[in-house]
């Protein structure tokens, strides 16, 4: 990968807080890059999430496991009227 060209900055400080701060970078974008980065891998994360609990909840359903705990005495009843 070649180097970048150009500033390292993404959002600096122009005009009068120029004067203030003097020649500031608010927000460079190895900040953005990485800010994308996170938000892509929780994104994805979710992703994966809700698709193991509904392979989860598919499997649960397939094998039968549903009837075997609707027959347990303690909490029988109360799964049956939940489902």
């Amino acid at each position: 990968m070649a180097a970048a060209q150009g500033s390292p900055c993404l959002i600096g400080v122009t005009g009068y807080l120029d004067v203030i701060f003097g020649n500031a970078c608010m927000f460079t974008k190895t900040n953005a890059r990485a800010l994308i980065a996170g938000g892509m891998i929780v994104s994805g994360s979710v992703i994966v999430l809700a698709g193991v609990a509904l392979l989860a909840a598919e499997g649960f359903r397939r094998s039968g496991a549903l009837s075997a705990v609707r027959q347990v005495p303690v909490a029988g009843r109360w799964i049956a009227q939940a489902s």
